[in-house]
């Protein structure tokens, strides 16, 4: 996923062949992924409850109502939201760890070959290791800065959900005034939603900010690699 090689770019090199084919297993495997989180969007979007199951929980205050039926589709998304990012992380993880052996089978590779073979396999060797930094700096601080957001943003739509409910009880039962209590909530639910809208604005753009800093970090591996190659002249 984050070996990103321009095999457009690539000269004719019997010499690369063996590289560049190993290469494309990798992007093979980036096909896989995708089709994997297509599955799993699918998946989540079956899962998700069905309106008509919760519509007898709707307050019949238009307000309430729509804020119920908000709260109720944002928890939907935040949880499957959550649970593709940490698929994300756990492939991202593996993919480290498959980039770090082809790194250490092409220094390996160096060892058997002569003339200028060995310095063509540790072009394309270093834009591997570069491209594992990248895996790695995309992983440092992921789940302290995105994962656990998220996490807690769902738990705190539920927290929010479960007042509404209480709200909503009070004044179906008669235990508490409609219009004050009304009022109580509804203030304090714009004062969530807004703190919310924030923090979830800078969790979304970091997750944002780490895919762009990886593929940018490959891209720029991969077109020093090029680079070295033709610079070799073979």
């Amino acid at each position: 996923m984050g070996l990103l090689l321009p095999l457009a770019y690539v000269e004719p090199c019997s010499a690369l062949h063996d590289a560049v084919s190993t290469e494309r297993v990798f992007l093979q495997d980036f096909s896989a992924f995708r089709r994997q989180t297509t599955r799993l969007l699918s998946w989540l979007a079956e899962s998700l409850p069905s309106s008509s199951s919760t519509r007898a929980e709707v307050p019949s205050d238009r307000e309430l109502a729509a804020a119920h039926i908000y709260l109720q589709a944002l928890s939907d998304r935040l949880t499957a939201v959550d649970q593709i990012n940490c698929e994300m992380a756990a492939d991202r993880r593996e993919c480290f760890t498959e980039t770090q052996q082809l790194h250490s089978l092409l220094d390996g590779w160096c060892q058997l070959e002569e003339d200028n073979v060995p310095k063509l396999i540790s072009v394309v060797a270093g834009a591997v290791d570069k491209c594992a930094d990248a895996q790695q700096k995309a992983l440092d601080g992921d789940e302290e800065e995105v994962q656990m957001p998220v996490k807690d943003y769902v738990a705190y739509t539920e927290t929010i959900k479960a007042s509404l409910k209480r709200c909503h009880g009070a004044i179906s039962d008669g235990t508490a005034d409609e219009a004050d209590t009304k009022k109580s909530w509804m203030g304090e639910y714009r004062a969530w939603s807004k703190t919310k809208d924030e923090e979830m604005r800078v969790a979304l753009w970091t997750m944002a900010a780490r895919q762009v800093d990886l593929y940018r970090d490959c891209s720029s591996a991969w077109e020093e690699a090029l680079k070295a190659i033709r610079d070799l002249n073979l």
